[in-house]
């Protein structure tokens, strides 16, 4: 009683010096009164007023399981058709959570109405409540009208959901009322179309209980095909050397995503309160990008592309790809925030196409990632016909000046100068540029050492480490193995390609300005995607071929660096012009 008095207190004293807010009105309808919400109502606050989640007070009542403020707030006129970011309604929410009382209250309010909405999964409430234990609410739902049979985006219905998180009961449930399990699944769960006969011999039976808690019973040609692409990235790094700090991790991690488990074990990826979900939590929520972003600013030497600004515009013209991929992706039927997670692949930079993708696009991480992070560790295979192809033999001979000797003080001006005028450009760029730079200046400033070591190398290689075998991991057949799935996969080398051709071009554009001596090798200009420093290498290596004495790697770092803040700054624009 002394709480709620206290609360009264409170919220009655901030409002008599402030007035009412909206948030406010959802901490009332998460867990204050009727009569709480009809004040600040009266205070002129709107009642479909949204939070960071796209969640409305009616809303945020349901997942918080309180029927009585539903039912106060729909009599006050909440609509129950407005969805939050994830596409889910106040009904759908709390068949999530199991509210069965909620779920009652709105039903006699709304009725069937409605019913069999989708979220941008393609879940609905009754597939929804299927992954939860509440067998009382599934009947609920269907007896309301719930459609039993229909698909979400990976093929799943409700009866193959409830089959996964064992929830037998509503499996059988669901069966009675004509929930078909889909064909592919028929073997595996074949306990819910046919409760399992009692054997005869009891050592046979316990040996067939056994043989459902392994993998193979689970098996499907899928994971096979995945363990094998999993073994193709061990084989490339360990074999032939291609980036082994990133294809073993993810090399492993999809072999680990694709051994079959049964759900409902808390072992998968895709299951709440697993190891691999908690780790997965920092890809799908992008916080491994910007301590990645630390490390490789703290690694990076800005000098050269201090010494030599001209070559800032290979690194620009080597994001192209990023928007032809997304007008592209686009144009085959992708949303716009899909096409925006495809596109920026093109700029071959995996923390950034992991950044982009966890705020506009989540549910494609698994396909962009890969994408994006084997198209960094095949930068030599990629690259190198490209550079071949588009440019002559005199232009590979071509010898470019040393670049002059930077002060200290244009190494320190210049992360926090190019911080601030790059976020006042693109202020979404601002976690990857802040880390990325503030990474540069504890590695500059002479002050930190310490801190520019331990960012640049223990605390990069665990993030490494995580994000390699995470996004590995997420790439289940199951999910993975789809038409669109290999689309991403396919616009996104067509997006390194293009990437690859604009840097180029642009350094042989520029050379027809330049006088004699002064003019730039183009193939420096593959270099301005922001795979650092593998493409940089490349650059050096393929100059190398045609003329041993000729070292690049010094002018190439200028635009691979640019590429790393160019990449950043793309980001930024695409997520501050596309609503997410």
């Amino acid at each position: 009683m002394r709480r709620i008095l206290l609360f009264i207190f409170v919220i009655s004293f901030y409002t008599l010096l402030f007035g009412y807010n909206a948030n406010d009105l959802f901490v009332s309808a998460k867990s204050g009164t009727k009569s709480q919400i009809e004040m600040i109502i009266q205070d002129g606050v709107s009642i479909e007023v949204r939070d960071a989640d796209g969640n409305t007070p009616v809303i945020a009542s349901a997942i918080a399981g309180k029927d009585e403020l539903v039912i106060f707030l729909l009599e006050k006129g909440a609509d129950l058709q407005t969805t939050n970011i994830k596409g889910r309604t106040a009904l759908m929410e709390a068949s999530l959570n199991s509210q069965l009382k909620v779920i009652r209250a709105i039903l006699k309010k709304a009725g069937s109405n409605n019913i069999n909405l989708q979220d941008v999964d393609g879940n609905s409430a009754l597939m929804l409540a299927s992954s939860g234990k509440n067998a009382e609410a599934i009947e609920l739902l269907i007896e309301n009208g719930a459609d039993i049979n229909a698909l979400n985006n990976s093929g799943e219905n409700a009866i193959l959901l409830a089959a996964k998180f064992n929830n037998r009961d509503a499996a059988a449930y669901l069966y009675s009322k004509g929930g078909i399990l889909p064909r592919q699944y028929e073997s595996a769960y074949s306990w819910v179309m046919a409760p399992e006969k009692e054997q005869g011999n009891i050592i046979v039976k316990y040996f067939k209980d056994f043989l459902k808690t392994t993998s193979f019973h689970h098996f499907a040609w899928g994971n096979l095909i995945m363990i094998l692409v999993g073994i193709c990235f061990l084989i490339l790094a360990m074999r032939f050397g291609f980036e082994p700090l990133l294809l073993i991790p993810i090399g492993f991690g999809i072999i680990i995503g694709n051994i079959p488990v049964a759900f409902g074990d808390a072992v998968g990826l895709y299951e709440k309160g697993s190891v691999l979900n908690y780790l997965y939590f920092g890809v799908k929520e992008g916080i491994y990008p910007p301590l990645i972003f630390l490390g490789i600013g703290a690694l990076t030497d800005f000098s050269y592309m201090i010494s030599n600004p001209k070559l800032i515009l290979l690194g620009a013209g080597a994001q192209v790809g990023i928007f032809v991929a997304l007008l592209g992706a686009y144009y085959l039927g992708f949303s716009i925030q899909e096409a925006a997670s495809i596109g920026i692949i093109g700029g071959a930079d995996g923390p950034t196409t992991i950044f982009v993708t966890s705020k506009m696009a989540p549910y494609l991480i698994g396909a962009t990632a890969i994408a994006g992070y084997s198209y960094m560790a095949l930068v030599p295979v990629i690259q190198r016909p490209i550079i071949y192809l588009m440019t002559t033999k005199k232009e590979r001979l071509i010898r470019m000046a040393s670049p002059r000797k930077v002060s200290k003080i244009e190494k320190l001006i210049f992360p926090v100068a190019t911080f601030i005028l790059c976020c006042f450009i693109a202020p979404g760029a601002l976690p990857l540029m802040g880390m990325l730079l503030l990474g540069n200046l504890l590695k500059e400033s002479g002050y930190t050492d310490r801190l520019a070591k331990t960012a640049g190398n223990a605390m990069v290689d665990i993030v490494t480490i995580l994000v390699g075998l995470s996004v590995g991991a997420s790439t289940s057949a199951e999910y993975f193995l789809t038409p669109s799935t290999l689309l991403i996969v396919l616009i996104g080398a067509i997006a390194f390609i293009f990437s690859t051709i604009g840097g180029i071009s642009i350094a042989k554009i520029m050379n027809l300005f330049l006088k004699e001596g002064n003019k730039i090798n183009p193939i420096i200009g593959c270099a301005g995607v922001s795979a650092v420093p593998i493409a940089a290498r490349v650059a050096h290596t393929v100059g190398r071929e045609a003329d041993p004495e000729n070292h690049l790697l010094m002018h190439a770092m200028a635009p691979n660096v640019a590429g790393v803040i160019g990449s950043a700054i793309a980001a930024g624009i695409l997520l501050g012009l596309i609503p997410h």
